[in-house]
C-alpha cells in the first residue's frame, strides 16, 4: 500500500524496501517518520518529523538488547537461555512486574 485516502481528506503515504519493508510513513499532517534498518531487515532507528530519534540494537540470536529513546534513555534487556526476557530491575533492585516481552 503506498497511499491511503481518508473521508476528510487527508492522505497518508509509505515508501518501502526492495523487501517490502516500510522505510517512511507520512501521516495526513505532512509529517514524515523514517526507519533505518539493518541488513537483515531489522529497524536500527526511527526518526520523526522533528528529527527525533529512537535507536535500536540486537544480539547475533536478532534479539532486542538496547534502545536508546529520543531523551536519551538507554535501556538495556537480556534473555535466560530459552530466550525468555528476563524481568527489568527497578532502581530499588527488587523485581518488578513489568519486564518486555518480545
Amino acid at each position: 500500500m503506498l497511499r491511503i485516502s481518508h473521508p476528510n481528506g487527508t492522505t497518508e503515504s509509505f515508501t518501502y524496501n526492495v523487501y517490502g519493508q516500510v522505510l517512511s510513513h507520512t501521516d495526513g499532517k505532512g509529517q514524515t517518520t523514517r526507519l533505518m534498518r539493518t541488513a537483515r531487515g531489522l529497524p536500527s532507528s526511527r526518526q520523526d518529523a522533528k528529527g527525533q530519534r529512537v535507536r535500536y540494537e540486537y544480539d547475533k540470536a536478532i534479539r532486542l538488547t538496547a534502545l536508546a529513546n529520543e531523551n536519551n534513555a538507554t535501556y538495556s534487556f537480556t534473555y535466560d537461555s530459552s530466550s525468555a526476557p528476563i524481568p527489568l530491575l527497578p532502581p530499588t533492585g527488587s523485581a518488578g512486574r513489568n519486564h518486555i516481552r518480545l
